[in-house]
């Protein structure tokens, strides 16, 4: 039998859990990047508390463009009778916004972390 709508709503709801939880995480990275006093779990939970929706907020409206790029290309692939270097062209298409996707995140991080990193960043609260 197939997932009934609960399976599909606590997947959904597993789902935003993780990514909230890495959202909170992402000030970590660049204190850890470059050996901040600070960078502890406990440090980057109390710096990120009750600042989830600035982190998502920043995160979405920097990587916007780049998930809208990709989304379409995904939509040009579904279309039937493709020329037959499209699969060519969807990679030449989809590697250079994977690494602008990665590189908008990591700076968006870093970003974060000046902003909202105080403890993490080891200075007194």
């Amino acid at each position: 039998m197939g997932a009934t709508r609960a399976d599909f709503t606590g997947r959904i709801a597993t789902a935003i859990v993780v990514v909230v939880i890495l959202m909170r995480l992402a000030i970590l990275f660049p204190a850890i990047a470059i050996d901040a006093p600070g960078a502890s779990l406990r440090h980057v939970v109390a710096d990120t508390k009750a600042r989830s929706w600035l982190i998502l907020k920043s995160f979405f409206i920097v990587l916007l463009p780049v998930l809208a790029g990709l989304l379409a290309v995904g939509l040009i692939s579904d279309l039937d009778d493709l020329p037959s270097w499209w699969p060519a062209a969807r990679t030449t298409f989809d590697s250079p916004l994977e690494l602008l996707a990665t590189v908008l995140a990591a700076a968006t991080a870093s970003r974060l972390y000046g902003w909202i990193g105080h403890q993490v960043k080891g200075v007194p609260v």
